[in-house]
């Protein structure tokens, strides 16, 4: 159970900085 949680979290953190790195990239 704790293992699941902390997958899920760690994916949160993945789409976060994906997130981040779209907002930073430019867009034409």
């Amino acid at each position: 159970q704790e293992e699941t949680r902390l997958r899920r979290e760690g994916d949160g953190w993945l789409a976060g900085d994906l997130w981040i790195l779209r907002l930073d990239t430019p867009h034409n």
